[in-house]
């Protein structure tokens, strides 16, 4: 991985007067050595709302020619609370948090402090966002679930699309074509992120056929990207 032109934060400096100069992120402030060394905001560095901040290359040790560029831009907005709400059923806060929007592999990602925990995704409902498997984790989502059984595990790991059979149970709100995430059903850890292929209610009762399409999983280029 090749990370080019890259800005560490915060960053400060030792201005002529002798006090200390900052930014954080797009705030600048000063420490102020005459009055106990308190720190004052004097300014904002309007955030980039378009062009590419940052390119990171992402490349397959065991093929020169494969290689994918994750581009990177600063938003200046966060994610609405309702769009949250949609994406993993809870309102989450993230207005304080250092937001990118990325594209990867043709997917426009959403990284919080630098980790990737969203990703828009096509589906016959439309272009939705969903949690990455590190979403998972990060927001503890309660809905759009699929338990399996161990047996899968190795196979969702791989890649494989979920099988009906190897589901014990689901959030049977689930419906043909949602985005879903499958979890291990002995500790509750995400597998794998799927496109439900039925309804969920239907899932628990298959003994065979395929219940949903893996899209993303743990150990995929999305899982091993970092920034």
């Amino acid at each position: 991985m090749c990370i080019r032109d890259r800005w560490n934060y915060p960053r400060s400096f030792l201005a002529s007067d002798g006090n200390i100069f900052g930014i954080s992120y797009n705030k600048m402030w000063v420490m102020d050595k005459e009055n106990n060394y308190r720190i004052s905001k004097v300014g904002e560095i309007p955030l980039v709302t378009g062009g590419i901040s940052e390119k990171i290359i992402h490349k397959n040790p065991n093929d020169e020619k494969d290689y994918k560029e994750l581009s990177l831009k600063t938003i200046s907005a966060p994610v609405g609370d309702r769009g949250s709400a949609v994406m993993i059923g809870k309102d989450i806060q993230i207005s304080d948090k250092f937001l990118e929007k990325g594209n990867f592999d043709d997917k426009d990602i959403l990284l919080v402090d630098r980790k990737i925990l969203a990703f828009q995704v096509d589906t016959k409902n439309g272009k939705l966002w969903f949690p990455t498997i590190r979403g998972i984790l990060y927001w503890l989502p309660e809905i759009k679930w699929a338990a399996v059984d161990h047996g899968a595990i190795p196979f969702l790991l791989n890649g494989a699309d979920c099988m009906g059979a190897g589901i014990h149970l689901t959030d049977i709100s689930i419906k043909s074509g949602d985005l879903m995430w499958i979890k291990d059903e002995e500790h509750g850890k995400p597998l794998a992120i799927g496109i439900a292929i039925v309804d969920g209610e239907e899932m628990i009762k298959m003994k065979k056929g395929k219940a949903a399409e893996t899209i993303h999983w743990i150990g995929d280029e999305l899982w091993e990207l970092e920034t």
